[in-house]
């Protein structure tokens, strides 16, 4: 996710020092040490799919006695309840069923059921945990055998787990205890989007962004550690919704080109996009990247090959508009406004709406007052990733009846060091496209 141009940085590092001392010492001698290296040039670039699914292979004897475990010959899954598991042919939804089934015993080494070209194995097992976030126990890292006539063709499989494996039942109860928890109070409200609202912000405040959480990308991570990267988050929004009987759904790819995940939940009939990760800013939790469609997310965020092929996120109604949570002063047009005591990024997004929605189209400034110079930089940087499209622009452009338009603007910052205060001033362009 974050990680990976710090990775880039040391390859290019290792080949540069590489070539250096090839150069100035003697072969014999830097043999040892090159070979070295390369293994652990190896071992970086094998850490660029951590934040994914990362597999590896090992020649196996197809008489070797590994049994194929647990069949799951008795699971039945729904399309709506799996949706990954519906992508697969017929012979990988067979070994999805024995992944499953097998995970859910944790066992270990077992031989798959039915041959599968390594490609294939991948997307089954990337939609065994895409569907099954209660999996909290298993890695995503998995090893298959292969046998010297076919190394393309897996025939036995490894699953791999985390520590959680070794006191299961003290980690069941804390994360059903968890997740219990926050359907409680949500089982309280009338309606889906309401219940959705409330786990909404329940995860957002309860859970921090960290790259080195324990058990990170598990909904584990999320509902109980409350530390975890974007699939922690994902995953514990997944669970929670399921749960309380709104179908949600894991969606992975990317964002502003690094990997990521966010869902997709089900509100009367209609889908939308919710981005938890990119929500949970430092001052609260932001409605920017909430119940969104997919023109909105598609400004920084592509979806995988497989997710791809889940439903479009296209529904509108459950939207949130941006509330007014303070008074514009002063007059409108090309003066410049003040809107006092803006105190999130949500504040923010609301004085942009209504400042824009007053002026109309044309050139002009407003300007506001921020709590702190974080503020004003967490602003900046959501800029940076076009979040404004989202935040305030689209609705901004509905409300003035616009269906096409152009859109650009700069923001400028001054910081008072007496009180920390910091006045934004931004200058909007915004002309309708004929």
């Amino acid at each position: 996710m974050k990680k990976l141009a710090k990775i880039l940085s040391t390859i290019l590092f290792v080949t540069v020092l590489v070539g250096v001392v090839w150069y100035f010492f003697p072969t014999e001698q830097v043999k040892a040490g090159a070979k070295s290296i390369g293994k652990s040039a190896s071992e970086i670039w094998d850490k660029l799919g951590e934040d994914n699914i990362g597999a590896d292979g090992v020649k196996v004897d197809t008489s070797d006695g590994a049994d194929e475990g647990d069949l799951g010959a008795e699971l039945d899954f729904s399309s709506s309840s799996c949706p990954y598991r519906a992508l697969l042919s017929i012979k990988e939804q067979g070994v999805y069923n024995q992944i499953y089934a097998n995970a859910r015993d944790m066992n270990g080494t077992f031989k798959l059921v039915c041959s599968l070209s390594v490609d294939e194995l991948s997307e089954t097992y990337a939609a065994v945990i895409c569907d099954h976030p209660e999996l909290f126990w298993l890695d995503n890292g998995y090893q298959y055998g292969y046998n010297s006539d076919a190394k393309n063709t897996a025939i036995q499989l490894t699953l791999k787990y985390n520590n959680l494996k070794s006191s299961i039942k003290a980690a069941q109860r804390s994360f059903d205890s968890a997740a219990e928890s926050i359907c409680a109070g949500a089982a309280k409200l009338d309606t889906a989007a309401e219940k959705e609202k409330y786990v909404f912000e329940a995860l957002t405040g309860k859970i921090r962004y960290n790259d080195g959480a324990n058990y990170n990308q598990t909904s584990y991570s999320g509902l109980v550690c409350g530390s975890t990267v974007c699939a922690g988050y994902a995953r514990s929004f997944q669970y929670v919704l399921n749960k309380l009987g709104i179908p949600c759904y894991y969606i992975y790819g990317t964002a502003n080109g690094e990997y990521h995940a966010w869902n997709i939940v089900q509100l009367e009939g209609q889908w939308y996009n919710a981005d938890l990760t990119w929500c949970d800013q430092d001052s609260g939790a932001s409605f920017t990247y909430y119940n969104v469609t997919d023109a909105v997310l598609s400004a920084n965020h592509t979806r995988s090959a497989m997710s791809a092929k889940l439903p479009g996120a296209e529904g509108t109604k459950f939207a949130v508009t941006p509330k007014k949570t303070s008074s514009p002063s002063g007059s409108s047009g090309t003066s410049k406004n003040t809107v006092n005591a803006v105190s999130s990024v949500d504040d923010y997004n609301a004085a942009c709406y209504y400042q824009i929605v007053a002026n109309g189209t044309g050139t002009y400034s407003f300007s506001m007052t921020l709590k702190n110079e974080a503020l004003y930089d967490e602003i900046v940087a959501a800029s940076d990733r076009r979040d404004y499209q989202a935040g305030y622009l689209d609705n901004a452009a509905a409300a003035l009846g616009l269906k096409k338009f152009n859109y650009d603007y700069s923001i400028a910052g001054d910081l008072n060091d007496e009180t920390g205060l910091v006045v934004l001033t931004q200058t909007v362009k915004l002309t309708e496209e004929k």
